[in-house]
């Protein structure tokens, strides 16, 4: 019996069954199909700066060009005289793949350096050790550095005691001899928690915090690391990306082609929205967390703090997680704070100046960028936003929570367009 002769209903079904199929195998074959999906999602989002170049016109381009002899399979232009495809694709991948291996790259070695760094300092670490060492009055712990004669006060500390940074901490029997003052408020707490006790609980506090810290710290490098070591074919990504942009037309038409067509029209309007919805937020996220990130680098690099290039960078990578960003750079330098300066004013400084660098950033993504940049038209309530990280989060992980908002953007679009459908049409 022949496919055409099946009812319509028939034939929608077994489509729904083909797509549904092909989401299963894309689910169990997931590390084999990485790069593909990896691929489509780049030249979605480079697809946008092909089309503005094929609507680019030069005049006396093509002159030029048959002046030079170049084969007349080049000079073929698109329907509207412009700039063929394959010329855009061209300008556009040599574009992106030529800053890769310029600036992104080297870039990228350099923070992975500070960050392998980082995560080892952080490790070695032990607040508990911290809480116990004394040290001169107050008034000589404004300095950086601890003087050399408290150099063998602190090296039997894990860490603490190189060369290269030294870290120590004041004694509170220091303070209250040159802030008596202090005194009574001191006797006071001492009554309810001995200063012992309360040393304890603080050194379990920070490192309770610090722990949490470095774990999720090593989640991200070992999920970028995993996601990279799983795609051995990684190199094929540049030419998949190559040949999806040269091809995007016919590969679109050939999905309209999936779809059923008593539902074709209407789905391709949903699609179309939902384009429209994705891009804004896409692009939108990119540029907002760039500028998010020079200034975080801008405003760190003032603060005194190391590794300020890496801490900056690395807020605009969490900022694609919303109210992360700030929350993840204030916690971070906290700690690479206390492995630069110990507990000295000079710990207390930078944490001041990084926290205003923080909040006067985090005003500015909040009141410009975000509804500026993005856009107010894909905005999610804050409650949504809040929801949706919590379930992927828990769902997916540190993938869950970077796509969180996307999907949620995704549902509300298809439950929008749903809700029009059943009950608001006239």
């Amino acid at each position: 019996m022949s496919l055409r002769k099946l009812s319509p209903a028939v034939k929608n079904g077994l489509i729904f069954v083909f797509l549904g199929l092909l989401g299963v195998a894309t689910y169990y074959l997931s590390s084999v199909i990485a790069p593909f999906l990896i691929s489509l999602v780049i030249a979605y989002i480079l697809n946008p700066a092909v089309g503005w170049l094929e609507k680019f016109k030069i005049p006396g381009f093509w002159k030029f060009l048959e002046k030079c002899k170049v084969p007349k399979a080049w000079l073929c232009k698109n329907e509207e005289g412009g700039v063929p495809r394959a010329w855009a694709v061209l300008v556009v991948f040599s574009i992106c793949f030529g800053s890769f291996i310029l600036f992104i790259v080297p870039f990228t070695m350099s923070v992975s350096s500070d960050a392998v760094d980082l995560a080892m300092r952080l490790r070695q670490v032990d607040f508990k050790k911290m809480m116990t060492i004394k040290s001169r009055p107050l008034s000589e712990t404004m300095h950086h550095e601890a003087p050399e004669s408290l150099h063998s006060d602190v090296s039997g500390v894990s860490g603490i005691g190189s060369s290269s940074s030294r870290i120590y901490i004041f004694d509170i029997d220091a303070i209250l001899e040159q802030y008596p003052e202090f005194k009574g408020y001191i006797d006071w707490l001492d009554s309810y928690v001995p200063r012992e006790k309360l040393a304890s609980h603080l050194a379990a506090g920070f490192s309770f915090v610090k722990d949490g810290a470095v774990n999720a710290f090593n989640s991200i490098l070992s999920f970028f690391g995993d996601a990279l070591s799983r795609m051995v074919n990684m190199f094929l990504i540049p030419i998949l990306v190559f040949y999806i942009l040269l091809d995007m037309d016919d590969i679109f038409i050939g999905f309209k082609k999936l779809i059923p067509p008593d539902y074709r029209a209407r789905t391709l309007e949903i699609l179309g929205n939902l384009d429209k919805q994705l891009n804004s937020l896409l692009r939108g996220m990119i540029i907002s967390n760039s500028i998010f990130a020079l200034l975080m680098i801008i405003g760190l690099s003032f603060s005194g703090l190391k590794f300020w290039l890496f801490l900056g960078l690395l807020a605009g990578i969490a900022n694609f997680i919303p109210y992360l960003g700030g929350l993840f750079t204030i916690l971070l330098s906290l700690f690479v704070a206390i492995t630069q300066f110990g507990f000295t004013w000079a710990f207390v400084v930078v944490i001041i100046k990084v926290s205003i660098v923080i909040l006067i950033i985090q005003t500015i993504d909040a009141w410009y960028l975000q509804p500026y940049v993005i856009g107010s038209g894909v905005g999610l309530p804050p409650l949504v936003t809040m929801l949706a990280l919590a379930i992927s989060g828990s769902v997916a992980g540190i993938s869950g929570l970077v796509l969180a908002v996307p999907a949620a953007v995704i549902i509300k679009v298809i439950g929008s367009e749903l809700y029009h459908e059943l009950y608001d049409r006239s």
